[in-house]
């Protein structure tokens, strides 16, 4: 074990302890042995040490966030929705759930948010089911404009919104064996 060396520093051994030594890089404090041969410790170390940090949040894992938003979103979907709004329910800064986001759908977090929209108007759309006008169904999406609804919609799934319900009829109408 090497040697202790005193503190070259004079003003700071006394700022420290006068019984501090460096072994080693670290910092140790020397401690004098009682009458009846125990160490003594009068809490300078325990004041020395800066305690560690107990209730740091942790951040969910990227899976966790993505599935947060997307379960906000979904029960809000008829309004708009803030990145303020997402940061406050997934607990972590707007920078970490952009990256979460970017790194598990490998889009943007506004991309993100209106393909869950359209998503959801393709399942709709998609059933036999859904029979309010193009409008109606954008605004209950949460999209301020049809034009805007009807375009980001076939950029998605490559067929326009009626096309979608046309098929869905035509699906849900065949019956095997039957004859027309």
């Amino acid at each position: 074990m090497s040697e202790a060396r005193p503190i070259p520093n004079q003003r700071m051994m006394a700022a420290v302890h006068p019984t501090a030594v460096r072994r080693r890089g670290a910092l140790h404090l020397v401690r004098p042995a009682t009458p009846d041969g125990s160490e003594t410790s009068d809490g300078i170390g325990k004041s020395m040490v800066a305690p560690l940090p107990i209730n740091r949040p942790v951040a969910p894992p990227r899976d966790v966030l993505v599935n947060l938003v997307r379960n906000y979103v979904l029960a809000h979907i008829g309004r708009p929705i803030t990145t303020a709004e997402l940061v406050a329910v997934t607990g972590v800064s707007e920078s970490s759930l952009r990256r979460a986001v970017a790194s598990e759908t490998q889009t943007l977090l506004a991309p993100f948010v209106t393909n869950i929209r359209l998503d959801r108007a393709h399942a709709l759309l998609s059933t036999n089911r859904e029979s309010r006008s193009i409008s109606a169904l954008a605004a209950a999406l949460g999209f301020n404009s049809t034009r805007v609804f009807s375009r980001r919609y076939r950029l998605r799934f490559g067929e326009a919104i009626s096309e979608t319900r046309r098929r869905a009829v035509n699906l849900h109408d065949y019956h095997p064996g039957t004859k027309k």
